[in-house]
């Protein structure tokens, strides 16, 4: 399985894959995914993608003011990282994050994947 986002800006940590909503299916940076399929299917497995969006989960140092469902900032750190200041959702984001995992199944679908799995753990928003 593969962690993978698709909003820049909200992704917990550098070299996380990244599928943004106007990357086509095809081109540069569809050349990775095809790649990791096939490795993680190399044995015969199923391979997933596992979409998530960390909300107030996003590092300081990768996104200070995060989208999530309100401004309430997550206190503790996590091996001495601090998490972003989020702002609650615009109507806009909410459009964005809505259809972030159906544009993740499709594109992760044409690239060789057997599927997504929503990653909704540990307060991750679910769309």
């Amino acid at each position: 399985m593969a962690s993978i986002h698709t909003l820049f800006g909200n992704h917990y940590g550098r070299g996380n894959a990244i599928v943004p909503l106007d990357a086509p299916p095809h081109g540069p940076r569809s050349e990775y995914f095809p790649q990791l399929a096939a490795a993680g299917k190399a044995g015969g497995s199923l391979f997933l993608g596992q979409h998530n969006h960390p909300g107030w989960q996003a590092f300081d140092s990768m996104q200070p003011n995060p989208v999530s469902t309100s401004d309430t900032q997550l206190g503790k750190e996590m091996g001495g990282l601090k998490f972003g200041k989020p702002h609650p959702a615009s109507l806009d984001e909410i459009v964005a994050i809505k259809a972030a995992p159906v544009h993740a199944a499709a594109y992760l679908r044409t690239a060789g994947l057997d599927g997504i799995q929503r990653h909704g753990a540990h307060g991750y928003l679910l769309a």
